[in-house]
């Protein structure tokens, strides 16, 4: 009877061992990457991320009812579509869908130049312009976590 207790646990005991060791290797595989992307990611994304995507932001503005003084703003996105190809072969699903945010911010910006948007409607168009910034932000961090 002790014998087949014994065996039980040392059995019980290699499971569990090689459980902890898959678990370890997996969890330091996606560090490890997280790890070697961040390099990357540094190089590619601060710039814009903390300095010019906020700073050309701050030159939108109202003037006769239409958003005015976009160039800087779209010039600045443009810049980052081109800066992020680097994703289109490392990351495709990651390269599409920051594209396609940029591309929707582009749009809503020119939309918004090209149409009235009275004193009312203004905030709204920024605080949806904000909405679509938050968004790309969301993209970049959750990529960069490895969400």
């Amino acid at each position: 009877m002790v014998s087949i207790i014994s065996i039980v646990l040392s059995v019980l005991s290699f499971v569990s061992s090689i459980v902890c060791y898959i678990i370890t290797y997996l969890q330091n595989k996606k560090i490890n990457k997280i790890n070697m992307n961040a390099r990357i990611y540094n190089e590619i994304f601060d710039e814009f991320l903390i300095e010019r995507i906020p700073k050309a932001r701050t030159y939108l503005r109202f003037k006769d009812n239409k958003l005015v003084d976009s160039e800087q703003f779209s010039e600045t996105l443009t810049d980052l579509l081109n800066t992020i190809l680097y994703f289109r072969y490392a990351d495709k699903k990651f390269y599409d869908s920051i594209h396609n945010q940029i591309v929707d911010i582009e749009d809503f910006v020119l939309e918004c130049g090209n149409k009235q948007s009275f004193q009312e409607e203004q905030g709204r168009v920024f605080d949806q312009i904000q909405v679509k910034l938050e968004e790309l932000y969301k993209i970049i961090n959750d990529n960069y976590i490895g969400k």
